[in-house]
């Protein structure tokens, strides 16, 4: 079950990051703060991707790259990020991969068929939402419909809603059960 899901962080952050770093002298308020904490790595997905010491890390190697060409201070803040390794050895690279459904889904990714992938899927997104685009929920409903051994993905948009446990009726709690029911029968 998965609402609203943030799945495609190893290139939404990139293009975060860049969309908003370019145009820094027109953003709003709110946009200038996300901006400057994703650079100082202090947003969740930063955390998420820290190495148990209560920072935050970079983990965007794309960036990372991109930075370095341009000759962007911050680029060694990203190297220095990317090159550590966590408290089982794995590097951001490894970490990030592992937080990626498509990275197990997608023909194209070394992922593919190295992971035992649930049978039934339901996604639920908000329809305006302003965390993510659409198109990653979209694009992880696809990628499991053609993957060999799914047997249903039950996707919904649901208007008016946000980033929340986005329901037409009823209660989240309520319909998640009835519908892992459904898929015992």
């Amino acid at each position: 079950m998965c609402w609203c899901p943030i799945t495609n962080l190893d290139s939404a952050d990139a293009a975060y990051e860049w969309m908003m770093g370019s145009t820094r002298s027109g953003l709003s308020d709110e946009e200038q703060a996300i901006s400057d904490a994703l650079a100082e790595a202090g947003q969740g997905e930063n955390e998420l991707f820290g190495y148990g010491d209560g920072s935050g890390a970079h983990f965007d190697a794309a960036l990372a790259a991109i930075l370095e060409t341009l000759g962007n201070d911050a680029a060694a803040d990203y190297t220095n990020d990317l090159n550590m390794t966590d408290s089982v050895g794995n590097t951001a690279e490894t970490r990030l991969n592992m937080y990626t459904p498509l990275y197990y889904l997608l023909e194209s990714s070394e992922g593919y068929g190295t992971s035992e992938v649930a049978q039934y899927w339901r996604i639920r997104t908000g329809i305006t939402q302003s965390d993510t685009a659409l198109s990653t929920e979209v694009n992880l409903a696809l990628a499991l419909e053609n993957y060999k051994g799914v047997e249903d993905v039950d996707f919904e948009t649901v208007w008016g809603a946000g980033h929340t446990q986005a329901e037409r009726t009823g209660d989240s709690t309520t319909n998640f059960i009835e519908w892992v029911n459904a898929c015992m029968k």
